[in-house]
């Protein structure tokens, strides 16, 4: 358990742990109706009645995401993004050599 922790709190897992634990939280105050989905998509500036400005609609028109809602392309994007840090940093960075953690800043 110790390992999962020290990886998921160290740079670069932490910034998508982060993210995810924000997701959660939305998720958690959601599920109670304490939030709602158009009020993120306030914060955000997107109009829940439509894709969003002109801009994300475009690009997300254009990938087939224009109906689907902010916040759950968030939290599959925060958990994608911090499960493949997360198995990155866990295989492949643990063993890289001193002289090149040097060199990358880790």
């Amino acid at each position: 358990m110790t390992a999962f922790f020290q990886t998921a709190l160290t740079f670069p897992t932490v910034v998508w742990s982060v993210l995810f634990a924000f997701c959660v939280v939305y998720w958690m105050l959601a599920s109670t109706g304490l939030l709602d989905s158009e009020s993120v998509d306030g914060w955000l500036g997107m109009d829940s009645d439509h894709a969003g400005t002109a801009q994300s609609a475009g690009i997300l028109g254009r990938i087939g995401l224009s109906g689907v809602p902010v916040m759950v392309m968030l939290v599959l994007l925060a958990f994608i993004g911090w499960l493949v840090t997360y198995l990155v940093h866990l295989l492949v960075l643990a063993y890289v050599p001193a002289p090149c953690d040097l060199l990358l800043g880790w």
